[in-house]
């Protein structure tokens, strides 16, 4: 599926797409073609990104982790400060890696973790980024205490261990 990413999204998106390598699908059925919304030019307006959110939404119903995790990627950088855009995007990534569509596990559980940080820094008690970080601590990051390298994902870490 080919599949048009706003310019201004390249580098972010590649490394996303380094993180959305899927286990190939076990049959053809699943598969289905759409043609996704597509913001092209300045910064979209919030009814852009309301579609964003609406299509993603749509991918997360149908099971399709990867293109709600890759919509919901350009919600959070058109809209940095919208929580659900990352909410979702965490939501997305934790449902590819429970369904075992994504190889590279542990870079998927970090960004969903960070995402999921990012809201309860927000948001100390959001009910499900709580339930979000408690499933991937426990499943991927057993005896781990800051499974991130960089600055930016460790402040994120502090950020959701103070909201806890």
């Amino acid at each position: 599926m080919n599949r048009m990413i706003h310019p201004t999204l390249a580098s972010r998106s590649l490394s996303l797409a380094a993180v959305l390598v899927l286990a190939p699908v076990a049959s053809a059925a699943q598969e289905s073609v759409t043609v996704p919304v597509q913001i092209q030019g300045a910064a979209p307006d919030s009814e852009s990104i309301d579609m964003l959110v609406f299509e993603g939404e749509l991918y997360l119903e149908e099971g399709r982790f990867r293109d709600a995790a890759i919509t919901f990627t350009q919600v959070t950088e058109f809209a940095p400060d919208r929580l659900d855009g990352h909410l979702y995007l965490a939501r997305s990534l934790t449902g590819a890696l429970l369904a075992g569509q994504i190889r590279d596990v542990r870079s998927a559980a970090v960004e969903a973790l960070k995402q999921y940080r990012w809201v309860l820094a927000r948001e100390p008690n959001h009910p499900e980024a709580l339930r979000g970080v408690q499933l991937l601590s426990d499943k991927y990051f057993d005896g781990l205490s800051v499974p991130l390298q960089t600055d930016a994902g460790r402040r994120h870490w502090a950020a959701g261990e103070a909201a806890m």
